[in-house]
């Protein structure tokens, strides 16, 4: 029919995934399922509409999940990780922070921090002076402007509390007296890479 969307199923390493039907009209129920290779596990699904907005997905047991179809065409994306959950990273190369866990590994030495990241609101947020400094800057707090100041590489970032970082679209916080950003923000100002494991909620930060 005229009002059918085509359902594109973007092809994934380490697995493959299904749907009910190629295409649907909305309002349609799909079902997609998650099929991982032998060793490996599902780590995350997506489903977006034309317009690159995501949609909610809920469980429908084990690896199946079904979304209400939009009124426009989806992508639907998977990646497939190991799955004996132990972390692939040398921990000598990178920082290694975990949701929720306050020790820090840097390079191969671990950090007592006292915050941990979080994920608010499906963004990692992770404590930026530890994440500074870890990497060779600096991170000066104006308590009084509510201001953040970084010192990396001959570059100086300023971010203030609470205003919107217009790129990432989310605003810098304080938890527990500590600073906190999200983590792309991170990546891309810090010039570090940074992966996410989602079956060890591990982030790993390369520079």
């Amino acid at each position: 029919a005229a009002s059918d969307y085509v359902i594109s199923v973007v092809k994934s390493d380490n697995g493959s995934l299904s749907v009910s039907q190629p295409s649907a009209s909305a309002g349609t129920t799909i079902i997609v399922s998650l099929t991982p290779a032998e060793g490996y596990k599902a780590g995350s699904l997506t489903v977006t509409d034309k317009n690159g907005n995501k949609l909610t997905l809920k469980s429908a047991g084990e690896n199946k999940y079904t979304f209400t179809m939009p009124n426009s065409a989806v992508d639907i994306k998977a990646n497939f990780v190991k799955a004996d959950g132990s972390s692939t990273v040398d921990p000598k190369t990178a920082i290694i922070m975990q949701i929720g866990n306050k020790s820090v590994n840097a390079y191969g030495k671990t950090i007592a921090n006292d915050v941990a990241p979080l994920i608010i609101n499906s963004r990692t947020m992770v404590p930026i002076r530890i994440v500074t400094e870890t990497l060779g800057g600096s991170a000066d707090w104006n308590g009084k402007a509510q201001v953040v100041t970084l010192n990396i590489n001959g570059k100086t970032i300023t971010m203030k509390i609470g205003v919107v970082l217009e790129k990432y679209g989310v605003a810098p916080l304080i938890i527990d007296n500590r600073t906190y950003v999200p983590i792309r923000f991170v990546a891309e100002e810090l010039g570090a890479t940074v992966d996410w494991n989602a079956d060890t909620q591990e982030i790993v930060i390369r520079k």
